[in-house]
């Protein structure tokens, strides 16, 4: 612990305490392991223990060549790489690949976002609250409550890909609304039938092919 805190010096006279313990007490030594550490530290060639990090979330493509729909997927990269632009929807009759395009378009550019990007699937939900269940099971947290999920996600540079979103508007506006208000570096791409009639919302239409 006092290795990991940076405190070498700390470490060793810990070290020596033990030894001369060790062997007052018990007539043994430390392991040879903690002797090894030792030395090291003394030798000065010790390394630091580096935290592991967690994997960044990041949204896989399907696994079929994506065709078409150049000139849509384009908008997309464009819209959601600029600064003002937090909400984008992808909107189409059922079956226009608005799901398929909005994951080709959140892998293109996710490497973009400091701490990645979730897919969040609405679809088997019955209610706004459904935001803030669906958001839980990504974020991997306990609570659904929303308190918990907007201080998850304040101040992450994150993007949300949320799909199938038709069937809980205009209930689902509202908590959106508050969710983009409160994580201000938080941006979303939303796939629906219908426009969220959001203020700020870009709308890319998606007809068929």
């Amino acid at each position: 612990l006092l290795l990991a805190a940076g405190e070498p010096a700390a470490a060793l006279d810990a070290y020596r305490n033990l030894d001369r313990n060790l062997r007052n007490e018990f007539g043994i030594g430390p392991s040879p392991k903690a002797v090894e550490l030792a030395e090291a530290i003394e030798e000065q060639s010790w390394r630091p223990f580096s935290p592991v990090e967690a994997p960044r979330p990041t949204v896989a493509r399907a696994l079929s060549t994506f065709i078409g729909r150049t000139k849509e997927r384009a908008l997309l990269n464009k819209l959601l790489l600029q600064p003002h632009v937090r909400l984008v929807s992808i909107v189409g009759l059922g079956g226009v690949g608005k799901s398929r395009l909005a994951r080709e378009a959140t892998a293109d550019v996710q490497e973009r976002f400091g701490e990645g990007a979730y897919w969040v699937a609405l679809d088997g939900f019955s209610s706004s609250d459904s935001l803030w269940t669906a958001l839980a099971q990504v974020l991997d947290i306990a609570t659904q409550k929303e308190p918990a999920i907007v201080a998850a996600l304040r101040d992450r540079k994150v993007l949300l890909a949320i799909d199938n979103a038709e069937h809980l508007l205009p209930e689902l506006v509202a908590p959106l609304n508050r969710l983009l208000g409160a994580c201000s570096e938080v941006r979303a791409i939303v796939t629906s039938r219908v426009p969220l009639q959001m203020d700020g919302e870009h709308i890319v239409r998606l007809g068929p092919l």
